[in-house]
C-alpha cells in the first residue's frame, strides 16, 4: 500500500508534526495548540507517523474518528501555568474499540483546562485491541506520573476519564491497577498506574448480562469512582448500576448520576434535559475529593441581609433575584421555596410553589393540609389563611407555623405523595444523597421542622387515629431532641420504619450549636440579625449525616451511648453486630435480632489508641475510629504480640456527622410514600410542635460541601451574630 495516501489525510488533521518522541499539533487555531507524546519508546524514536490514526469518512456530524491507530500516544492540553502543581486526567474516547472519537474529548480536554485541570487525550491502538488498549492506558497514567514535576502536576492527582468504550478503559485501569499488564520497558514504569480517580460517561460493557463483566475485580482499595449516564441509553445503562452497586459493596467510593433522558454519546453541548447538568455536578465531584480547590468568589463571603417583601417593585425584584441566583448557582438543586413565588390561581388562593433547580425542572405545588383532620377526622379544613405572612425574610417573606392552639389545628404546609412519587424531589435508593437547607427565625419548641419524614399513625399516645398508617420516613430536619433544645438534628431513615428494633428511626445526626432566637414581641425589623439557616447534609458515597447550623457543622460525640435515651438503641445493634461475628451464641446475644439491622461501624484500623490499663497478660486500651472508640481488651502473648480481642465495648460514639451505612428508604408505590411538609410532620400523637417563622427551603440531590452550606448561610446574614 502508498503510505503516503494513508498518510495525507492524517496531515490534514495534525496539521504539521514535528518528529521525535514528543511533536507538536498545530490546529487551525494556533491558540489550541497540545503537544503529542508517543507511549512506546521504539514510536517516540521513528519519524514515521504510519500509524497514529487514519480518520474515518465524516458522518456530516463534525466529528473525527480515528482508526488504525498501532502507534498509541497521549495528546497533552497543559493548564494555565501556576505556581503550584495541579491535577491532569488523562481522557480515554469512545468508539467500541473500533475507531476513536477524539472531538468530543477535545472540547472536554479544554473546558478542564478552564478549571485548572491539564488533559491528555489517549490515542490507544485500535480496531479491536482491547488487551493492547489496556497496555496504553497502563502506560500512559505512568508516563504522566513519572513526568509529573516536568508538566507542573500533582502525582497524587491524576484522573482517568472515559466515554463509552473509553468508559469501559478508564474502569478496567481503575480495577486493575495492580495487573502486569505489560513487561517494564524503561524507567516511566516504576510508577503506578493506579488513576487517583475515575470519571465514567455513558460507559459501556459494563455487564454481561445481570452480573458484571469478568473484566473488573472490584475491592475497597479502588480509587473513587463518578459514574454519569443516561437511562434511556438502552443499549449501555443496564451496566452502570451493577458496577457502581459492585464498588460500593466492595467498600469503594462511588458516586452515580443517572439521569432519566440523554441518550448515548452527549458531551459538553447544552440540552433541554437535566443531564446538561454534568459538567457542574463533576466539578463539584473534583472539589468534594480535593482534586481541585473551591474558589471563594465575593458571593461566597458577602452576605445579604433579610429584605423587606415589596412585590411587583424593581428595587425587590432584584434583591430577590440576587439571592435566588446564589441558591441555584449550585449544583444539584431540586426545589427552592422562597415564598415570594405564587401561582396565579384565585381557585386555590395562590398557593406557594418552588423555583425549580436544574436537577428535574419540575415546579412543586404547596397545599396546606390539617393533619388532624386527614387522620383524626377532627377539626376543619386548612387554608392559606392559616399561615400569617411575615413581610420579610432572607428572599423576601416568610410563613409562620407555631405550637397548635388545639389538638384539632395541626395545619401544614405540603408536596403530596401522589404530586412527587418518581419525581426529581423523591430522593430515595441506591447511592442516592440528598441536602436540606432551612431559612428561618426560631421562637421555641421542638420537633419537625422540614423534611419526607411521615413517622405513621400506628403508635398513638393519647386518643388513636382514626386513619392508621405505617412510618414512611426517608429523611427529615428536627430541632431540639437529642440536639438539645434549640440545636438541630437530621434524620435518614433506610426502611421508613423502625430502625435497630425500635418502633423509630433511630438514625439522626445532631449538631447542638443553638440557634439564634427571637421573643414573641420583636418586630419584623428587630429581626434581621436572627435568622438561621439550618440543614443537613447525606453524603450516601461516606456513609455519613450532617447537620448544620448557619454553616457550620461541628464534630459531636455522645458518650456512653448505652445510656443515652437517643443513642442506646444504636449501641445495642453494635453491640448485637458483635456478638454476632463470636462463634456460638453468647452472653447477651439476642439470636431474634434481625441481622440487617446491625450497626456496622467502619473499625478496621483505629486512627489513634491509648492504653488504659496494662498487666502482665492483659492490655485495655482506647481505640479511636472514623465514627465510634471503643475500649477493648486484649491478652498480650508470650512473644508480646496482642491476641484477639477478649472484650470490646462501645464507649463513645459520633452523632456528627453520623455513619449511616444504608440508602435512603424508597417507596415503590404512591401508597408506600409519604409527602414532603414543612412545618411539622404526620406523627401518632398531637403533641406541641416548633414555633417559627420559616422563610426558605431548598432540596438538593446531592451532597453539599462544607463551603456550599457555608454559602447559603449568607443569605439572610444567617452567618451572622447577634447583637
Amino acid at each position: 500500500m502508498n503510505t503516503s495516501k494513508r498518510l495525507r489525510p492524517l496531515f490534514i488533521i495534525l496539521c504539521g508534526i514535528i518528529f521525535g518522541s514528543t511533536a507538536v499539533i498545530a490546529n487551525t487555531n494556533q491558540k489550541d495548540a497540545s503537544k503529542i507524546i508517543m507511549l512506546w519508546p521504539e514510536d517516540g524514536v521513528s519519524q514515521d507517523r504510519t500509524g497514529m490514526g487514519t480518520p474515518r469518512p465524516d458522518r456530516g456530524d463534525g466529528h473525527i474518528r480515528l482508526t488504525d491507530v498501532t502507534k498509541p500516544s497521549i495528546r497533552h492540553f497543559p493548564a494555565p501555568a501556576t505556581k503550584k502543581p495541579g491535577p491532569a486526567v488523562i481522557l480515554c474516547p469512545g468508539g467500541g474499540y473500533t475507531y476513536l472519537v477524539t472531538t468530543k474529548m477535545e472540547s472536554i480536554a479544554k473546558w478542564l483546562n478552564q478549571h485548572g485541570v491539564s488533559a491528555f487525550i489517549l490515542i490507544y491502538r485500535t480496531p479491536k485491541k482491547r488487551k493492547d488498549a489496556f497496555e496504553d492506558i497502563q502506560r500512559a497514567v505512568r508516563i504522566v506520573r513519572s513526568r509529573a514535576s516536568e508538566w507542573n502536576i500533582d502525582p497524587k492527582r491524576i484522573g482517568v476519564m472515559g466515554s463509552s468504550a473509553g468508559g469501559h478503559l478508564a474502569a478496567r485501569v481503575s480495577t486493575g491497577f495492580d495487573v502486569q499488564a505489560y513487561q517494564k520497558v524503561d524507567k516511566h514504569d516504576g510508577v503506578s498506574c493506579k488513576p487517583d480517580f475515575t470519571v465514567l460517561l455513558y460507559p459501556a460493557y459494563m455487564n454481561k448480562g445481570k452480573e458484571l463483566s469478568k473484566d473488573f475485580t472490584v475491592s475497597s482499595k479502588i480509587s473513587p469512582t463518578l459514574i454519569v449516564t443516561a437511562k434511556d441509553d438502552k443499549g449501555f445503562f443496564p451496566g452502570s448500576p451493577i458496577y457502581a452497586n459492585a464498588l460500593k459493596e466492595a467498600g469503594a467510593s462511588v458516586r452515580t448520576h443517572f439521569f432519566d433522558k440523554g441518550g448515548h454519546g452527549f458531551t459538553l453541548r447544552p440540552k433541554q434535559y437535566p443531564l446538561s447538568t454534568w459538567p457542574d455536578l463533576f466539578l463539584q465531584w473534583l472539589k468534594d475529593k480535593n482534586v481541585i480547590q473551591e474558589k471563594i468568589r465575593e458571593t461566597d463571603v458577602k452576605s445579604l441581609p433579610p429584605i423587606q417583601f415589596a412585590g411587583g417593585e424593581k428595587h425587590f425584584t432584584v434583591a430577590n433575584q440576587e439571592r435566588v441566583d446564589i441558591v441555584k448557582q449550585i449544583p444539584g438543586l431540586v426545589a427552592l421555596w422562597d415564598f415570594v413565588q405564587r401561582r396565579d390561581s384565585w381557585k386555590t388562593n395562590n398557593p406557594f410553589i418552588s423555583i425549580p433547580g436544574e436537577s428535574g425542572g419540575q415546579t412543586y405545588e404547596l397545599e396546606p393540609r390539617n393533619i388532624s383532620l386527614d387522620f383524626w377526622h377532627e377539626g376543619k379544613e386548612a387554608t392559606l389563611e392559616d399561615f400569617e405572612l411575615y413581610g420579610r425574610g432572607p428572599f423576601g417573606q416568610a410563613v409562620r407555623f407555631s405550637s397548635p392552639r388545639s389538638t384539632t389545628d395541626l395545619p401544614v404546609l405540603t408536596v403530596p405523595r401522589k404530586n412527587l412519587h418518581n419525581s426529581s424531589l423523591d430522593i430515595k435508593g441506591k447511592g442516592k444523597s440528598v441536602s436540606m437547607v432551612v431559612w428561618l427565625l426560631y421562637e421555641r419548641g421542638n420537633h419537625a421542622i422540614a423534611g419526607m419524614w411521615h413517622e405513621g399513625t400506628v403508635t398513638p399516645r393519647g386518643k388513636p387515629p382514626v386513619v392508621k398508617e405505617p412510618g414512611k420516613r426517608q429523611f427529615g430536619l428536627f430541632a431540639g431532641l437529642q440536639a438539645n433544645k434549640g440545636g438541630i438534628g437530621a434524620h435518614v431513615s433506610e426502611n421508613g420504619g423502625s430502625s435497630f428494633g425500635n418502633i423509630y428511626a433511630r438514625h439522626l445526626a445532631s449538631e447542638p450549636t443553638k440557634m439564634k432566637q427571637i421573643k414573641p414581641d420583636m418586630k419584623p425589623s428587630q429581626t434581621d440579625k436572627y435568622w438561621n439557616a439550618v440543614g443537613m447534609v447525606f453524603h450516601n458515597e461516606e456513609n455519613r449525616v450532617t447537620a448544620y447550623v448557619n454553616g457550620s457543622a461541628n464534630e459531636v460525640w455522645v458518650e456512653n451511648p448505652k445510656e443515652s435515651r437517643f443513642f442506646e438503641h444504636a449501641y445495642r445493634a453494635w453491640q448485637q453486630g458483635q456478638l454476632a461475628d463470636i462463634d456460638g451464641i453468647q452472653s447477651g446475644e439476642d439470636v431474634n435480632f434481625p441481622k440487617n439491622q446491625y450497626y456496622r461501624l467502619p473499625e478496621d484500623e483505629p486512627v489513634e489508641t491509648k492504653i488504659i490499663e496494662r498487666t502482665s497478660d492483659r492490655i485495655v486500651r482506647l481505640e479511636t475510629y472514623p465514627f465510634s472508640k471503643i475500649e477493648a481488651t486484649y491478652q498480650v502473648k508470650p512473644d508480646g504480640k496482642l491476641g484477639k480481642p477478649l472484650k470490646r465495648d462501645l464507649v463513645s460514639l459520633k452523632s456528627n456527622p453520623y455513619y449511616f451505612g444504608y440508602d435512603i428508604y424508597a417507596p415503590k408505590t404512591i401508597e408506600e410514600g409519604g409527602p414532603l411538609t414543612i412545618g411539622r410532620v404526620i406523627h401518632s400523637n398531637r403533641h406541641a410542635t416548633l414555633s417559627a417563622w420559616i422563610g426558605g427551603v431548598a432540596v438538593f440531590d446531592r451532597a453539599l460541601s462544607d463551603n456550599e452550606m457555608k454559602k447559603l448561610a449568607t443569605i439572610g446574614n444567617c452567618s451572622g451574630a447577634t447583637k
